[in-house]
């Protein structure tokens, strides 16, 4: 029994695993990105300024993130950096996010991972955010339960 029309439901199952593969895609890229900061070269850098960004989702689902901006120098050119890691830094309570500002600020010098190429991207914390392994893996089963959902009806339909 089906719930929709047969062209109907091919062109469903067709958008959905496209839009599953955009996500996975999207989430792949993002993980390579921040699986290659671990061997990003070091250098040492200053916190500048920092303060917790709160989410703007429900009150159940808040998180808040570290916006940092920090100093550091490459070949020496200075270079301001923004970015705590690829994918972001969350924390699910406010004082966690506080403390590791406080963390950063008490540190004399903080490391900091730059693109050796483009020294201007840099991150003070390596690897990818948890968000974005979820992101990858929802991308990456959305296409494969739809891609297997068209072969079935496909094969039912012979």
């Amino acid at each position: 029994m089906s719930l929709l029309p047969s062209p109907r439901q091919s062109f469903l199952y067709f958008v959905l695993c496209g839009f599953g593969l955009v996500i996975a895609i999207a989430g792949v890229t993002l993980l390579v990105a921040g699986l290659s900061t671990l061997s990003w070269p070091t250098t040492s850098g200053k916190l500048l300024s920092g303060t917790v960004h709160c989410s703007n989702s429900t009150k159940a689902q808040r998180t808040f993130s570290p916006d940092i901006i920090y100093e550091y120098k490459v070949d020496g050119k200075s270079y301001l950096g923004g970015f705590t890691r690829v994918g972001g830094l969350s924390f699910t309570y406010e004082p966690n996010a506080q403390q590791y500002i406080k963390d950063k600020q008490a540190a004399a010098n903080i490391p900091v991972y730059y693109i050796p190429f483009i020294p201007s991207i840099a991150v003070v914390e390596r690897g990818a955010s948890n968000s974005t392994w979820i992101i990858a893996g929802a991308g990456i089963a959305l296409f494969l339960v739809f891609r297997i959902l068209s072969l079935v009806k496909q094969n039912k339909n012979g």
